[in-house]
């Protein structure tokens, strides 16, 4: 039963994580949305929540991209660290949307 309770433990700890980067990725595509796409195209802007929902639609997509991933770390460090694996994720792909909003950000800033 211990090992049932620590995978569930971790299942629950890696849901928390995800869903904290999540939001936090929702709020950085919320703006560049509003500084880019609403303000170029008329359309209106969308707060976080709606953020959300979109990159969860997106998001579906880059399921074969978690796959590749997984293929590229090696199943077996994914297999035996699982929080370290969904952890890294996430942080990569915060990382990356936070480099996207920094450089909407000096555009709209800067040249729009």
């Amino acid at each position: 039963m211990g090992k049932l309770a620590e995978a569930f433990g971790n299942m629950i700890f890696g849901f928390v994580i995800a869903v904290g980067f999540s939001i936090y990725n929702a709020w950085l595509f919320k703006d560049l949305w509003n500084w880019f796409i609403a303000s170029n195209f008329n359309l209106p802007q969308i707060g976080t929540a709606m953020a959300f929902g979109i990159l969860m639609v997106i998001c579906w997509s880059r399921v074969g991209l978690f796959a590749y991933t997984t293929r590229l770390v090696g199943k077996k460090e994914v297999e035996e660290h699982p929080i370290i694996a969904t952890i890294g994720w996430q942080l990569m792909i915060s990382f990356i949307h936070s480099m996207s909003w920094i450089t909407g950000y000096i555009l709209v800033r800067n040249f729009i």
